[in-house]
């Protein structure tokens, strides 16, 4: 094995040649899935844990399709972002980006959403306001 098989593209069958068109495809796929993925997920997950008191429904609905997605294999997940993006758009490179998101968006939600619900609803408010209320 030589260091030609990391900056050589993938040749046609039968010849000699190297990965790179491999490595940076998945690279740039999990670039384009950690970007989006964690920002979007956290946001929802601090809207579970905060703001969706007011709205049972909506949050419990929202859990359960969480909870749908985090048990869902990845296969299903990245065909259905393919289905959806692809299938309609044609064939795009970008697709495998929104099916990495896909696939951590779950487990991300989830995460935020029981460690937000984990701090006690006295230390969520401000330091001044609480304050504030105890001094009079």
């Amino acid at each position: 094995m030589s260091p030609r098989i990391f900056t050589e593209i993938t040749p046609p069958p039968g010849s000699d040649g190297g990965l790179a068109n491999a490595l940076v495809g998945s690279t740039l796929m999990s670039l384009l899935g950690v970007l989006i993925g964690p920002r979007s997920a956290s946001a929802a997950g601090t809207y579970l844990a905060e703001f969706a008191e007011r709205r049972p429904v909506w949050r419990e609905s929202v859990r359960f399709v969480n909870d749908i997605l985090l048990s869902a294999p990845s296969i299903v997940l990245g065909l259905f972002v393919y289905r959806s993006t692809c299938a309609r758009s044609g064939i795009s490179p970008a697709w495998p980006g929104p099916s990495r998101w896909a696939d951590r968006a779950p487990v991300v939600v989830r995460t935020t959403d029981e460690t937000l619900r984990l701090v006690p609803n006295m230390m969520r408010r401000p330091p001044c306001r609480s304050a504030y209320r105890a001094g009079k």
